[in-house]
């Protein structure tokens, strides 16, 4: 889980009210706003009802790629070099601010 956990106004707003998420309308609901909330992950998880776990066996990895058009959903598998690449990509440590990667994959 990366440092932050961000949410945009939109996501937000599809969301059913939680106690610990922010208020939907008090960010942008524009498509890939800047502005986002940011959750630290036991404040996230305490608002989606799970819970944060220090280590976990890794089986799976999903790397989504956000857009605001009508494209068919599609997905499909990566090599292990590009699945570390895109890892690496959108992960943070605690000196980042933010984490840096934006690519699709």
């Amino acid at each position: 889980m990366p440092f932050s956990v961000r949410i945009g106004g939109g996501t937000l707003a599809a969301l059913p009210p939680r106690e610990g998420l922010p208020i939907p309308h008090a960010l942008p609901d524009v498509f890939g706003s800047a502005r986002k909330a940011a959750l630290t992950p036991r404040a996230f998880a305490r608002a989606s009802s799970t819970r944060v776990r220090e280590t976990a066996p890794l089986r799976l990895v999903v790397i989504p790629c956000l857009s605001d058009d009508d494209h068919v959903l599609r997905s499909r598998v990566l090599g292990a070099a590009q699945a570390r690449t895109a890892l690496a990509a959108a992960c943070c440590t605690p000196h980042d601010e933010e984490p840096g990667g934006s690519a699709c994959w």
